[in-house]
């Protein structure tokens, strides 16, 4: 099986959204299941999907689903591909109605609830026809699902995303103060010198340098936190998470730490129109009133 020279294969929307089921389920059967597809209506877009890419997508033979790495490869990009046809949806339905009929919120979790869901209120309240999603997410993650193209508009910690990104605007929005925790049973490491840094993805900013090759790299805060509980070592964690915590006597301020106030943001594309996208920005714009700790 091999592509032509210069063949350049059009894929089926629906047979790419065939691809991904596959992909998440694990396997085709469960894939038809999810889908309300038949196993060989799967089968069947799977195989034409092989005859377009001119390469075979699933190894065969085979007991159970597998992909070739071309295969892969070829999943992983019809993800993207497809969320950009959602965007592109939205955007058709916003330029012929006037209101987006969707909108994704993403927030790192790292932020105060009072700060954005002051935000999601007044979007519920004057858009109530706009399907409203709000999901967390943490570190880099939370930017990522705005450049894939999940979501319209997101609110990140300014270390996260980086320097500014071409094709993006971003508007501040106020501070967070982390604090330095161990669990409070440490007494043996006290200064916390030998124990390692639990980080979030690899991506929080180290201002001591001798912690760098000492981490723990977690998927996310709450794990972070659990970790940082059970002793494995330190974090740098928001006062607000951990303060109740602190007060309990279950974790400490480290010795000869120092607290950090971090920006956040909200940021969104460039070319993002509709009302909810104004009324969004809008909200982002005016003073925090509830006290960020």
């Amino acid at each position: 099986m091999g592509a032509q020279l210069g063949h350049i294969p059009t894929f089926s929307p629906g047979d790419l959204a065939v691809l991904v089921a596959v992909a998440d389920a694990g396997s085709s059967r469960e894939a038809a299941s999810a889908l309300g597809r038949t196993p060989a209506a799967v089968s069947y877009a799977i195989g034409r999907l092989e005859r377009d890419a001119g390469f075979p997508i699933l190894a065969r033979p085979s007991y159970r689903t597998q992909f070739t790495r071309r295969g892969e490869a070829l999943a992983s990009r019809a993800r993207s591909v497809l969320h950009e046809l959602e965007a592109l949806g939205s955007l058709a339905a916003v330029l012929a109605s006037g209101v987006e009929p969707r909108w994704v919120l993403v927030v790192d979790r790292a932020i105060s609830q009072p700060i954005w869901s002051s935000i999601a209120k007044a979007i519920a309240h004057s858009f109530p026809n706009t399907e409203l999603e709000v999901r967390g997410a943490d570190g880099n993650d939370a930017f990522q699902l705005l450049a894939s193209g999940y979501a319209q508009a997101a609110i990140v910690m300014d270390y996260a995303c980086g320097d500014p990104v071409p094709g993006f605007e971003y508007q501040q929005m106020g501070k967070i103060e982390f604090v330095e925790v161990m669990n409070n049973r440490q007494s043996a490491d006290p200064a916390g010198a030998h124990l390692p840094e639990i980080v979030i993805g690899g991506d929080f900013p180290h201002d001591r340098p001798h912690q760098v090759a000492n981490r723990v790299k977690v998927s996310d805060r709450s794990v972070q936190l659990g970790l940082v509980l059970d002793g494995l070592g330190w974090g740098r964690l928001p006062k607000e998470l951990v303060a109740a915590h602190i007060a309990r006597g279950d974790l400490v301020v480290m010795p000869n730490s120092r607290t950090v106030d971090y920006s956040f943001s909200i940021c969104r594309k460039s070319d993002a129109i509709g009302p909810v996208a104004d009324l969004v920005w809008l909200c982002a714009g005016l003073p925090i009133t509830q006290a960020v700790m």
